[in-house]
């Protein structure tokens, strides 16, 4: 497993601990950022307080009652204050559905079952990729806490949480020869949650930089596919959407690298530490992956940086949920932490050993 040589370039070393304090200082002096509450007046003036797990949950009971999906959406949108417009408000109906047919527990069964998979694809995978004296037995630990702080049932009805683990299992069964189950995974990734489609953007663009040109179309294709599949959901919204229904408020919260740490953190084991030790934690877990030179890292690294370039810009602090995307996947960047270059980089001194392979 190759890291950046930091030892033998110290000025390389200097770079990536500087951005790391950077980053770990800006996240740490910011007050955590919360806030999923939103208001909605219902009869008789009463105010109720709901969250979007609560709406989603409703929209779930109606559906499991027999109401269709969209009508149900658009009633209960109106009825506790959310908007309808534009289209993209509406969550695409197949976890509803699921759900719906299923029931609760074994909704969740599922939802379990697939971290499972994902867990233990992540560790074959690491394990076929690490060699045995870089911290490879730790690989299976690190997954299991990285992945299961997603596993509550509270997360469960969120369809972020559904397309992040599909996200992290198509990365982990992508191969160069083989990647029709990547496809699949992050094609029904992207039919939970539609920002899911950034993850294949991403994924496309390493594959035609790597000149893949037969992975390249294959990507191509399935993107074109969802975007038939969106055109279908948006035509569905605009049927029983009314002139007078709400508009968002828009999607320009610019929290910045700040809202990063706080959705990151919240969405992941580092919840239950102070603010300042989950800053540095989300920084050497950025730095880790960075650290990776690999075909897998790169893709990892593209999809995680995206997804906190759109919390920083565009997400509000009632969408702290979306880093459900990307929060187990980075967590496991502190497997990849090149402590012991980084160390030699900074001292000016070249490690003994093969400096692209000491973690």
């Amino acid at each position: 497993m190759k890291t950046w040589p930091y030892a033998s370039r110290p000025a390389l070393a200097w770079v990536a601990v500087t951005i790391f304090a950077m980053l770990a200082f800006w996240g740490a002096l910011t007050p955590p950022l919360s806030g999923t509450i939103r208001t909605a007046a219902v009869q008789g003036g009463v105010v109720t307080q709901i969250t979007d797990r609560d709406l989603y949950g409703q929209v779930i009971d109606q559906v499991a009652a027999g109401h269709p999906y969209y009508e149900s959406v658009a009633r209960l949108h109106r009825a506790n204050g959310y908007p309808l417009q534009p289209a993209v408000t509406v969550r695409l109906p197949t976890l509803a559905l699921i759900a719906a047919a299923l029931g609760p527990i074994p909704t969740f069964i599922l939802y379990l079952a697939l971290i499972a998979g994902c867990i233990v694809a992540w560790s074959v995978r690491l394990r076929q990729l690490i060699p045995p004296s870089q911290r490879r037995e730790l690989a299976p630990a690190v997954v299991l806490v990285a992945f299961l702080a997603t596993a509550s049932p509270v997360i469960v009805y969120f369809h972020e949480a559904w397309a992040g683990i599909l996200i992290a299992l198509g990365l982990a069964l992508w191969r160069p020869t083989r990647i029709w189950p990547s496809v699949i995974a992050l094609f029904g990734a992207a039919l939970f949650r539609e920002m899911a489609v950034c993850a294949m953007l991403v994924v496309l663009v390493m594959a035609l930089f790597e000149r893949r040109w037969k992975e390249s179309v294959i990507w191509m294709v399935a993107i074109i596919l969802f975007a038939g599949v969106m055109a279908l959901h948006i035509h569905e919204v605009q049927q029983v959407v009314r002139a007078d229904d709400m508009t968002s408020p828009g999607w320009h919260g610019l929290g910045g690298w700040p809202l990063v740490v706080s959705a990151a953190t919240a969405m992941s084991f580092l919840i239950v530490v102070p603010r300042v030790i989950g800053a540095i934690a989300v920084s050497a877990m950025l730095l880790g992956w960075a650290s990776w030179r690999h075909p897998l890292a790169y893709r990892v690294m593209g999809i995680v940086l995206g997804y906190a370039v759109a919390i920083a810009v565009f997400s509000r602090r009632d969408t702290l949920y979306w880093a459900l995307l990307f929060a187990p996947l980075l967590s496991v960047g502190l497997l990849f932490l090149p402590i012991r270059t980084l160390a030699l980089g900074l001292r000016g001194r070249s490690a003994r050993t093969n400096p692209e392979t000491q973690l």
